[in-house]
């Protein structure tokens, strides 16, 4: 506090307003780190979870059908058709998925 010509005068000073200003600023700063970080893993989690769906879709339709599917990658029949393979014939984007 300042006194002035008898009075008490209230009030911050340039400096400590400064100060809280660059207090507040580093904890948003470190705020928003943690936010990203957690928002990272959140999107990580939901991909793994959509790849374990496909592996599950993947697998009821082998309980079904006896095999995997496999897109028609070569050429052979319709394009964007899907082709069934038995154990004689390999899939080869699907090596080492399943």
């Amino acid at each position: 506090m300042n006194i002035s010509k008898g009075k008490f005068c209230s009030g911050f000073t340039l400096l400590e307003v400064i100060f809280v200003c660059a207090i507040i600023g580093l904890l948003a700063a470190v705020i928003l780190v943690v936010i990203g970080d957690v928002r990272a893993k959140a999107r990580d989690a939901v991909r793994v979870h959509d790849i374990d769906q496909f592996r599950a879709g993947l697998d009821v339709f082998k309980d079904k059908y006896g095999v995997y599917p496999c897109g028609d990658w070569y050429g052979q029949g319709r394009s964007g058709a899907w082709i069934f393979l038995d154990s004689s014939t390999s899939c080869p984007f699907l090596n080492g998925v399943i």
